[in-house]
C-alpha cells in the first residue's frame, strides 16, 4: 500500500520506492488514454512505449497502491473528491534478483 507521484523517471520508476523488492507492478496501458501529445511523439519520433514510459508520466499523475479488498473504497472517495480514478494494473512476484519494478505492457 502506497502512493507514488509519477515525474522523475516516468511511469516506469515511479514506484521504485514504493513497492517491496519482490514485488513489481504490472501496468496495461490500454486502461487509460496515453496525452495526444505524447502519442504524436512516439508516432513522429518512432519512440517504443518502454522508452515514453521511462521518460514521462504517461498522463498518469499518481499511482496509488491499494489492497483489492479495498479498492472499490478507494475508487468511491477518489470520485468524491472530484478525481477520475482508473484501475491500471495489479501487482505481481518480481523477478528473481529484482529488475524494474514497473512494466507497461500494451
Amino acid at each position: 500500500k502506497g502512493a507514488a507521484p509519477v515525474a522523475r523517471g516516468g511511469l516506469e520508476h515511479c514506484l521504485d520506492a514504493t513497492l517491496p523488492k519482490h514485488l513489481m507492478a504490472q501496468l496495461r496501458a490500454d486502461t487509460w488514454e496515453l496525452p495526444a501529445e505524447l502519442r504524436w511523439l512516439a508516432a513522429v519520433g518512432k519512440i517504443p512505449l518502454g522508452e515514453i514510459s521511462s521518460t514521462f508520466n504517461c498522463g498518469l499523475g499518481m499511482v496509488l497502491v491499494v489492497a483489492a479488498d479495498r479498492k472499490d473504497e478507494a475508487m468511491r472517495l477518489l470520485g468524491e473528491l472530484h478525481e477520475e480514478p482508473a484501475v491500471v494494473g495489479m501487482l505481481k512476484a518480481g523477478p528473481p534478483g529484482g529488475g524494474s519494478c514497473v512494466v507497461v505492457e500494451g
